[in-house]
């Protein structure tokens, strides 16, 4: 899990520093890591904006991230602004939440 978190946080990396370079950038490195590492619904449009969401959100990667998974990640990077997806994810590792647990967190306050 630690290297597969590692991984998305490069691509991440690498699609924020690239975003400007193409048209396109997310389903064109969907379908290059797709191709390279197999999984296509890891490697999905989505999960490539998701990937770039979490290395804005954490540009220094550091080993308590390890602490949740790609889906509390997922959970957290939707549609809020950077300081409310610092919260949940702080609350997430405090409270050493379950994604159930965290998705019922994050509704309550919608």
């Amino acid at each position: 899990m630690k290297k597969r978190l590692f991984l998305f946080w490069n691509i991440g990396k690498n699609v924020y520093y690239n975003q400007n370079c193409c048209e396109n950038v997310f389903k064109k490195c969907s379908i290059f890591y797709t191709y390279r590492y197999g999984l296509p619904y890891i490697f999905s449009t989505q999960n490539i904006k998701y990937m770039m969401k979490f290395y804005y959100l954490f540009p220094i990667y550091y080993p308590e991230l390890n602490n949740l998974s790609w889906n509390h990640y997922c959970l957290i990077l939707g549609n809020r602004d950077k300081d409310e997806q610092y919260f949940y994810f702080r609350v997430a590792l405090f409270c050493n939440s379950s994604v159930s647990e965290l998705e019922d967190l994050i509704n309550s306050f919608i």
